[in-house]
């Protein structure tokens, strides 16, 4: 990318001074001007890591230098790793619908290059550019930004923009777009749950699943890729349900609040979330991308696709310790457990009526108090 930019002119009440032609500005000698008009006719090279200008590509080069020691920097959020941080800023608005960068409990934004700590990642991110001019540039994604140590491994990463799945689950017909992604759908065909939580005993097939069980039932939650382990201190204060951030607590709560700031271009229609919004324009373009292998219904959401698949098994894997009714899907099985303690976590924000299902709010807004969009 190249950026054109000024140098600032000096002050000059002299008549003699030496006026630019084009832009009317006036230097104290004919040399400065001279430099100056160089602004108009030579561009600038930008350096893609760190916005830093350089006059010619010898310079720039010799600036990269500054860049080759630098080490990676991980999402907070689901540990993927970037080499600098504004891709990594990148990422949390469109993987966890964040416009704000992420704040941590407990954990801090480090520079790698001089161990500075900073609260923030947008205050890391100005240091890196103020003092050590970015991190290193090796293979970067030209959609999104993301950096990667080898060819192959952005390779692999264009799959996300392409949509390509090459690699087929011979059991259930969900395709994947990387061997890696596909052994980890395997898990889910194998009884096997080695991986045990150490506050209650429950056990999961996959590490991740283990993750989420210790946020969201024990408020426990596993820094980086370390083993230490930190307590959570934001909990929604209608649920208690914990979480790990500000951010995610925010959008839970347009659970209870029922605000929806994703509108819908074609009908109005306004959704809590930025994927709600991009699954519902599929009803007006009737696209159904994701297919069943095993009977052909096609449908509009990967979550459709399988929690349709949970239809062709016999297995409920989800047990209530109430009643030991058994389900498909630990979703049903949290909804039917508010049978048995009455819970309702769902209030109106008109008149504080509460109900125990998302759904039910949204009729009784939509009916009574004639809010648009509050039912599906």
């Amino acid at each position: 990318m190249f950026v054109a930019r000024g140098i600032e002119p000096t002050t000059v009440r002299s008549s003699s001074a030496h006026t630019c032609n084009i832009c009317h500005l006036s230097y104290l000698t004919r040399t400065s001007l001279k430099e100056h008009i160089k602004n108009h006719t030579q561009e600038e090279i930008n350096c893609g890591l760190c916005g830093h200008l350089h006059k010619n590509e010898h310079i720039l080069r010799a600036h990269m230098d500054i860049h080759k020691e630098a080490q990676p920097l991980s999402c907070g959020l689901c540990n993927k790793v970037f080499l600098f941080a504004s891709s990594l800023e990148q990422h949390t608005k469109c993987e966890h619908e964040t416009n704000n960068p992420v704040e941590m409990v407990s954990v801090f934004y480090t520079c790698q290059m001089c161990g500075k700590i900073f609260k923030n990642l947008q205050n890391l991110r100005m240091h890196e550019r103020q003092i050590h001019l970015g991190v290193p540039k090796q293979h970067i994604c030209e959609c999104c930004g993301a950096m990667f140590y080898s060819g192959s491994k952005l390779r692999l990463h264009m799959l996300r923009h392409t949509g390509e799945r090459p690699f087929t689950c011979e059991i259930c017909g969900l395709r994947f777009g990387t061997k890696h992604r596909l052994g980890n759908h395997l898990v889910c065909h194998s009884e096997a749950r080695p991986h045990a939580c150490g506050v209650c005993g429950k056990t999961f097939k996959r590490q991740r699943s283990l993750g989420m069980h210790e946020q969201n039932s024990h408020g426990v939650f596993s820094q980086g890729a370390s083993k230490d382990k930190v307590v959570i201190s934001f909990s929604c204060q209608m649920c208690k349900k914990p979480f790990t951030t500000k951010q995610k607590l925010a959008v839970h709560m347009r659970e209870h609040t029922g605000e929806r700031p994703f509108r819908c271009n074609i009908c109005g229609k306004v959704l809590s979330s930025k994927m709600g919004k991009k699954n519902h324009i599929r009803t007006h373009t009737g696209e159904r991308p994701y297919k069943c292998n095993m009977c052909a219904l096609a449908l509009k959401t990967h979550a459709q696709l399988y929690s349709h698949l949970q239809t062709h098994s016999a297995s409920k894997p989800f047990s209530c310790s109430y009643c030991q009714k058994t389900f498909r899907r630990r979703p049903h099985l949290v909804s039917h457990l508010r049978t048995h303690t009455g819970e309702k976590p769902y209030s109106c924000t008109v008149c504080d009526r509460a109900f125990s299902q998302k759904a039910d709010m949204r009729k009784h807004m939509d009916k009574i108090h004639k809010i648009l969009g509050s039912s599906k």
